[in-house]
C-alpha cells in the first residue's frame, strides 16, 4: 500500500514539474551543494502528516531537470524554496483528490496516461537515441568553415538621435508642427548648443533621452530602414535631419562605424560546438522518429482532420 501511495505521489509531482517555470534571481550559485556539507541527506525539509520530504529527495527531484534548468534553479535558495512549496502543495492536494476518487475519473486517467507516455518518450530519446553523440575538434572546424556567416559580426553604427514622435498616418498639420520643432532644434545645434543637452530637453525617445540621445552600437537590421539608410551613409560627426521613420522625425549624429568582422574560431568554439550538436541531435531524433513511425505503419490523416476542424 505504501508503494502505491508513493507511486501516486510521484505521478502527481512529475505532472506538476512539467508545468513549473522558474525565475532565477541574483545570488550565489552552488549553494545547494554547499548546504550538503553541513546537512545530512536525510534531513527533513518539509512534511505533511506522516509524509516527509528530505534534502536528498529535493536533490534527486532537481536532478530530473536539464542541466541548464538545474543551474537556473540553484542560483538562488528562493527558487528551491518555491519548488519545495509546490511539491508540498501537490502532495496535500493530490491526497485530497485521491480521497475523493478523482484518480478514477476517465478524463483524469487519460491525462495521466498521456503525460506518462510523453515523459517515457522524452526519456527514451534522451537516454537511448541521443546518447553517445560526440564531435571532434576537426568536426567543429569544418562546421565553422561551412557556416562562417553565422559567426560574423555585421556592420555596426554608433549613433545618437533626437526624436520628435509622429504617427504614420499623421495629418499634414501635425507633420508641419513636427518639422518646425525639428527646424528649431537644428538651428540651436548650428549655434553650437550641445547635442546631448538638446536631446535631454526635446527628444521624445525615453530610452535614449536621459543618455543624451545615445543609442550605442547597432546593426542595420535593428534600425528602421529610413533611419538605417541615413545612419550608414552620413559622414561621421555630421548632424543629419530631419529623417522620417515609422516613429517620427529624427535628428541624428553618427559617432562611429565599424565594418563587418569575422569572429575567429577560437573565440566562438563553444558556440560552434553547441550549434553543431544541436543540428546532429535534431537530425538523429528526426530520423529515429521517422523510422519508428514507418516501422509501426503510423499515419496521420491530416486531410480529414482539417475537414472536421473547418466545419
Amino acid at each position: 500500500m505504501k508503494a502505491i501511495k508513493k507511486n501516486r505521489f510521484y505521478i502527481s509531482i512529475l505532472f506538476l514539474l512539467a508545468c513549473l517555470y522558474f525565475v532565477a534571481g541574483p545570488g550565489p550559485s552552488g549553494w545547494l551543494h554547499a548546504a550538503e556539507k553541513s546537512n545530512p541527506g536525510d534531513t527533513v525539509i518539509a512534511q505533511a502528516g506522516n509524509w516527509k520530504l528530505t534534502y536528498d529527495d529535493i536533490k534527486r527531484i532537481v536532478s530530473y531537470y536539464p542541466k541548464s534548468q538545474q543551474e537556473e534553479l540553484l542560483r538562488n535558495p528562493r527558487n528551491v524554496i518555491t519548488l519545495v512549496r509546490r511539491l508540498v502543495q501537490a502532495k496535500v492536494l493530490s491526497d485530497k483528490a485521491y480521497s475523493e476518487g478523482f484518480n478514477n475519473r476517465p478524463d483524469i486517467k487519460e491525462q495521466l496516461e498521456l503525460f506518462t507516455r510523453d515523459k517515457l518518450a522524452s526519456a527514451y530519446v534522451r537516454e537511448k537515441v541521443l546518447k553517445g553523440i560526440k564531435v571532434t575538434d576537426q568536426d567543429l572546424r569544418l562546421y565553422y568553415r561551412s557556416h562562417k556567416d553565422k559567426y560574423r559580426l555585421p556592420p555596426m553604427v554608433k549613433v545618437r538621435h533626437i526624436l520628435i514622435r509622429l504617427p504614420k498616418n499623421a495629418k499634414a498639420v501635425e507633420v508641419k508642427q513636427a518639422r518646425k520643432r525639428i527646424k528649431d532644434i537644428l538651428t540651436q545645434l548650428k549655434k553650437g548648443e550641445k547635442f546631448d543637452v538638446l536631446a535631454g530637453m526635446y527628444s521624445e525617445d525615453p530610452g535614449s533621452r536621459e543618455k543624451g540621445g545615445e543609442l550605442g552600437w547597432l546593426p542595420r537590421n535593428a534600425l528602421d530602414p529610413s533611419f538605417a539608410k541615413a545612419a550608414f551613409s552620413a559622414k561621421i560627426g555630421k548632424i543629419v535631419g530631419p529623417v522620417r521613420s515609422a516613429f517620427g522625425l529624427h535628428i541624428l549624429e553618427v559617432e562611429a562605424r565599424r565594418p563587418a568582422k569575422q569572429l575567429p574560431f577560437d573565440k566562438v568554439k563553444e558556440q560552434v560546438k553547441a550549434d553543431l550538436l544541436k543540428e546532429l541531435r535534431t537530425a538523429k531524433v528526426r530520423n529515429f522518429i521517422n523510422d519508428q513511425m514507418t516501422s509501426e505503419k503510423a499515419r496521420i490523416n491530416k486531410e480529414e482532420l482539417i475537414k472536421l476542424l473547418m466545419k
